[in-house]
């Protein structure tokens, strides 16, 4: 059972150009953080489920790297992740461990583990095990998200 959740929550907009596509940004350069919020719920609270509405306002266009992400950095117990919508992403199956491109889609990520046995992508959808970024498993989920509301869940499995 997990008894402590102190989730830290980033909406971190990180609009790099794609390598080999000319930008005219008009913004200040990348990462830009909107929000920074913290909480405990306490030890005494067992942690059920999480969610949090993200509303993006218009299309991303393909020359973009964009992420979105309602949970920059969270813990359950002593676990920590992360996780959002990504405009560019990368994984590979459990079965053909060769990295791909998936384009446009969703992504969650634990830290402090390496093995594939620790997570359960989606029917249709990708992982990844690394060490870039420290010890870290995901799952992503290829789709293809526009302008609109979105609500981000975690919620307690067993």
């Amino acid at each position: 059972m997990i008894r402590r959740a102190a989730l830290f929550v980033v909406i971190a907009l990180i609009a790099a150009e794609v390598p080999g596509q000319e930008s005219k940004s008009e913004y200040p350069p990348p990462p830009w953080h909107l929000v920074d919020l913290w909480w405990d719920v306490g030890q005494d609270t067992p942690f059920e489920s999480y969610s949090i509405d993200v509303d993006i306002s218009d299309d991303v266009p393909s020359t973009k790297n964009l992420y979105i992400a309602p949970v920059g950095l969270g813990r359950l117990g002593k676990t920590p992740f992360h996780g959002g919508i990504q405009s560019q992403s990368d994984g590979y199956t459990k079965r053909d461990q060769h990295l791909r491109k998936i384009g446009p889609g969703f992504i969650f990520f634990m830290w402090g583990q390496r093995s594939l046995d620790a997570i359960r992508p989606s029917l249709g959808g990708f992982c990844r095990s690394s060490g870039h970024e420290g010890d870290f498993v995901s799952v992503r989920r290829p789709y293809e998200w526009k302008k609109g509301k979105y609500t981000y869940k975690v919620v307690r499995m067993t």
